[in-house]
């Protein structure tokens, strides 16, 4: 239907319209009552929408109080000047030194969002929903419908309902400490030239050479600085709860760090960076907020754009999101979380979290009232990997998956050329049994699978016959479609899990993707999804891990994330130590071991460290000099919760002594024919001590080296992350010995050249192993960190 959109409180003016001539059109503010009295009531003129005609071909779309505003601000007499160029009094000011402020504590630099150019949308040939979205694409929010190119109508979000104005500046009066308007035209011009003409010109200072900025977060709302205080409009400090049934809104702009900010991301001058290396002089920071709908009631869009000068000044605009705490019905106090993603260049790099004490005790909620009301903090993936991220080709889509654990489940959020969410309904007991049902049946069905008298995928050679891999595909198939399934179909999945299921499958079938996961106690083998409707005949590129580039980024329990960046920086060679348990030769009658030793020592490209003893183990792990690149080849562990694991027998027989442990504490490695628990890795290698001063890579090609469980936070791959390394490559079941030396041979080879990056070494060594050798044992390997990475060599 064509859009139609009017108001009683809207006054069209002609191009040209001086603010006189629109403040004579307004309604008066005098109100005569019964008695014959008089008072001033200015509410009605001052909430009145007025529109204008800019000289560009948009609007200038403004409440009047608005005007009135920024007429305060310059403590000058506005009337003759015409009204469309009022907002450009606020350009080259310092915003934030300004105290002036309107209804519901709105600032200065609210004004520049609310008053950028409005568009008209013609009423006649586009529909309600056009309207809405136009509107919604305005930092402000607001439209103005045409018809003819003459304005007839606005759209736009009601963000305030009428409140108490302060002083008017266009009151007649004399001293008035905010503006005195004369009748005499020469005492005007004095007044009006007693502001420097730069100031009212606009002129901008220059730039910080030093870029300084960051993401600032805080939180509005009308609360009270006492417990018998009146409320009032005002930013929230850390020791303040909450009021349940009270509207607050969370806030966010790039600028300096400011001392108001509950949070600040890291600053964005890398951001910057490359916005001007791309010769982009505006640049777009998505700010997406998730709030679980039994905490918060969101009034607002769940998203919205920051626009970022490349240049060292302030976003041209905040974004606001308005949200109501939610208690559960009997409850006195709690408590809730709220969740900010932030995207620059299609890319994640950053997430914050607020939690926040909820109270229904209005005596409870005032300034001071709790201490740590407001708790935060910043994860995620680190800065400069967003800033290194290219994709592959030109046509690959950049995805990010990011998996928030709730209340009663997990949120999903995929942004990418679109922005969409669902709920998926599954407990971590769910997900930790489909976890050990795709690990044992991979490893029957692959690992251990028998053919005759032989099993194909643990002899010496890793080419396999056509007819045990067709077998294998159509068995990994079954399992990666009902892994699929069982993921946006399980249960209680609403229709917003099934059409995120619809959109992935169509992404992911329309050519290649690189899919970040950035997940919050969420583990699943994302390259063993199979996407496909049907599994036979079996399409190989419908396994995730023969298509698209997938880097799963777990959050640890580090406090923020560490700008690593996406490359590993060598001299002349890349440093790599090379920890080995020697025993497996011998154990397997083999050469694994001496092969890889000869091989790797022959690298041109590389200076190998061995280490072959428990005792240099832990040296290296205590140390803050571990090399940029960790290759360990051994015998390995991950025990879950409750699990003990007690009796690895070694070459002969024998059993690696220890003492029985339980518990995560039992995750081992085996590094010269001694195992290596993880409880003594942390007693003598504390994460409290200084970490690696390299952000070493680890490349655990191990039994289960990498293994992670939505109920295991706390095993071998976290606790080396802790200790600084920057990421992983893990194996996530037992591997075969012969395939895991030759297939780490190769891929140590061709990674140390640093001609392609880690993710495009590792989707083209696994479509290689299947192309060539019918192999499908590249799927275990699992990218536990930035697919972009890549040795750099400095000259």
């Amino acid at each position: 239907m064509p859009v139609r959109e009017f108001r009683s409180d809207l006054l069209l003016l002609p191009a040209g319209t001086t603010v006189g001539e629109a403040l004579a059109k307004l309604p008066a503010d005098v109100v005569t009552s019964g008695t014959g009295q008089t008072t001033r009531d200015r509410t009605q003129r001052a909430y009145s929408y007025v529109v204008v005609p800019r000289p560009d071909g948009q609007f200038l779309l403004a409440r009047w109080f608005e005007i009135e505003m920024i007429a305060a601000i310059v403590n000058t007499d506005l009337r003759a000047l015409a009204l469309a160029n009022v907002p450009d009094l606020l350009t080259g000011r310092d915003l934030d030194a300004l105290t002036i402020r309107g209804p519901k504590g709105l600032t200065a630099r609210d004004l520049i969002q609310l008053l950028a150019p409005v568009a008209g949308l013609d009423r006649d040939t586009h529909t309600q929903d056009d309207a809405k979205r136009a509107r919604d694409a305005h930092p402000g929010q607001r439209l103005v419908i045409t018809a003819g190119g003459a304005a007839v109508g606005i759209l736009v979000v009601e963000r305030l309902a009428a409140a108490s104005l302060g002083d008017d500046p266009f009151a007649r009066s004399t001293g008035s400490a905010v503006l005195g308007i004369s009748d005499d035209e020469d005492e005007r011009d004095a007044m009006r030239g007693s502001e420097p003409e730069s100031m009212l010109l606009g002129d901008a200072p220059p730039p910080p050479t030093e870029d300084k900025r960051v993401i600032n977060g805080w939180i509005e709302g009308y609360t009270r600085s006492a417990p018998d205080a009146e409320p009032e409009w005002l930013t929230l400090g850390t020791d303040q709860p909450l009021l349940v049934g009270q509207t607050y809104e969370v806030k966010f702009d790039v600028d300096l760090k400011r001392a108001s900010a509950l949070i600040t991301s890291g600053g964005v001058a890398g951001l910057a960076a490359k916005a001007r290396e791309q010769q982009i002089e505006v640049f777009e920071i998505l700010v997406e907020i998730a709030v679980e709908e039994q905490q918060f009631a969101l009034y607002s869009r769940s998203d919205a754009t920051l626009y970022v000068p490349a240049a060292a000044t302030p976003s041209k605009n905040r974004v606001s999101f308005t949200v109501e705490p939610l208690l559960a019905t009997g409850t006195q106090d709690g408590s809730a979380t709220i969740t900010v993603l932030l995207y620059a260049f299609n890319e994640l790099f950053q997430k914050l979290t607020l939690t926040v004490a909820v109270t229904r005790d209005r005596q409870k909620a005032f300034s001071g009232a709790q201490k740590n009301a407001i708790r935060t903090q910043a994860s995620g993936i680190p800065l400069a990997h967003a800033l290194a991220s290219t994709p592959r080709r030109a046509a690959n889509e950049r995805v990010n998956l990011v998996i928030i654990r709730q209340t009663t489940g997990y949120e999903f959020i995929l942004q990418g050329a679109v922005v969409k969410r669902a709920a998926i309904k599954v407990e971590p007991e769910t997900l930790n049994d489909w976890l050990k049902n795709v690990r044992k049946t991979f490893f029957d069905e692959v690992v251990n699978r028998k053919t005759g008298e032989i099993f194909p995928y643990q002899q010496i050679s890793t080419t396999i016959d056509k007819a045990t891999y067709d077998a294998t595909l159509i068995a990994l198939a079954k399992l990666g479609k009902e892994l699929f399934e069982q993921l946006f179909y399980f249960q209680e999945n609403r229709e917003d899990a099934h059409a995120m299921a619809a959109l992935i499958r169509e992404a992911s079938q329309q050519g290649s993707l690189s899919v970040s996961v950035v997940a919050d106690r969420f583990v699943l083998p994302w390259s063993l999804i199979y996407d496909r409707e049907e599994t036979e005949p079996v399409d190989p590129d419908g396994f995730w891990g023969f298509k698209h580039l997938v880097q799963y980024m777990p959050e640890f329990a580090a406090a923020t994330p560490v700008g690593f960046g996406s490359q590993l920086r060598a001299k002349d060679r890349l440093s790599m130590a090379f920890a080995f348990d020697a025993t497996i030769d011998t154990q397997f009658n083999t050469n694994v071991i001496a092969s890889q030793r000869a091989a790797l020592a022959g690298e041109p490209q590389l200076a190998v460290q061995e280490i072959d003893t428990k005792k240099g183990f832990l040296a290296m792990l205590k140390g803050t000099d571990a090399p940029p690149f960790i290759y360990i080849y051994s015998h390995a562990n991950s025990a879950s919760t409750g699990e003990a694991l007690t009796t690895e027998r070694a070459a002969g027989g024998s059993v690696l002594k220890t003492a029985p442990i339980a518990g995560t504490g039992a995750s081992y490695i085996s590094v010269g024919g001694e195992r290596l628990t993880l409880k003594e890795m942390m007693s003598e290698a504390s994460l409290a001590r200084p970490k690696f001063a390299n952000a070493p890579l680890v490349f655990l090609n191990a039994c289960q080296g990498a293994e992670l469980t939505a109920l295991q936070y706390d095993g071998l791959l976290p606790f080396l992350m802790g200790r600084g390394a920057r990421g992983a490559i893990g194996t996530e079941v037992d591997t075969p010995v012969y395939f895991a030396a030759e297939f780490a041979k190769t891929f140590i080879a061709e990674f140390a050249k640093g001609e392609e990056t880690l993710g495009e070494i590792f989707l083209r060594m696994r479509r290689r192993y299947r192309d060539e050798h019918n192999n499908v044992m590249g799927l275990v390997y699992a990218l536990y960190t930035s697919g972009d990475l890549r040795v750099v060599y400095e000259s």
